[in-house]
């Protein structure tokens, strides 16, 4: 993840490995590095992940892609109050 110095301030960083495997499956591997910058309004947190998707046949329930978004506890939930903004840049990967 590339960023302009200037307006934002490093803050820190983690990664979060998505337990999505399912019915005795492996976990797919796949990641989120999750970055935190300092701002003039505070904390903002950025995702940048791939997704699986292309389940369309599948209950949200059983949706790969969207248990790996669930899968982003660092960040808050939809509805879910949070002191700090989040972004998620997610890419589908078919």
């Amino acid at each position: 993840m590339f960023f302009r110095p200037g307006g934002l301030r490093f803050a820190g960083g983690s990664t979060t490995y998505y337990r999505d495997g399912r019915g005795g499956a492996p976990d797919s591997g796949h990641l989120a590095l999750i970055i935190s910058f300092e701002c003039e309004w505070g904390v903002i947190k950025v995702a940048n992940t791939h997704l699986r998707w292309g389940q369309e046949e599948k209950s949200p329930e059983e949706h790969i892609g969207l248990m790996e978004i669930d899968g982003l506890t660092p960040l808050p939930s939809a509805g879910e109050p949070s002191d700090h903004p989040a972004i998620v840049a997610a890419f589908e990967k078919g």
